[in-house]
């Protein structure tokens, strides 16, 4: 769409472009999040998410992983000010999920324990 413009007197004709342009989107920073290592167990085998081929599962599972990541990363240890390290979550073949990470202290531990109650 555009707007035409026309001053008085002075012979100012100017176009004006009102089209959204991707320079003028605003930029929305994306949520802090913490790496997940994603592993699921197919049958008899145990592989990382990044060679699973049924993209299916793979997306389920890689959403599953960055949801969490996410989620971690708001907890932090009020002594150390700390988030979660070493994220690893498994899916095993019936479904069922394990995580584990690493934490700087046992108040960390209890403090994401309690927030996924």
């Amino acid at each position: 769409m555009q707007l035409e413009l026309a001053g008085r007197g002075r012979g100012i004709n100017q176009r004006v472009d009102l089209r959204p342009h991707a320079a003028y989107a605003p930029v929305m920073p994306s949520p802090p999040s913490l790496s997940v290592t994603v592993t699921v167990t197919l049958g008899a085998r145990t592989l990382p998410i990044e060679q699973v081929r049924d993209a299916r599962i793979a997306s389920a599972l890689s959403t599953a992983g960055r949801e969490i990541g996410a989620k971690l990363a708001k907890i932090a240890c009020s002594e150390h000010g700390r988030t979660a390290s070493n994220v690893r979550i498994h899916f095993d073949a019936r479904g069922n999920a394990d995580l584990r990470y690493d934490s700087c202290c046992d108040a960390l531990g209890k403090k994401i324990a309690a927030s996924s109650r």
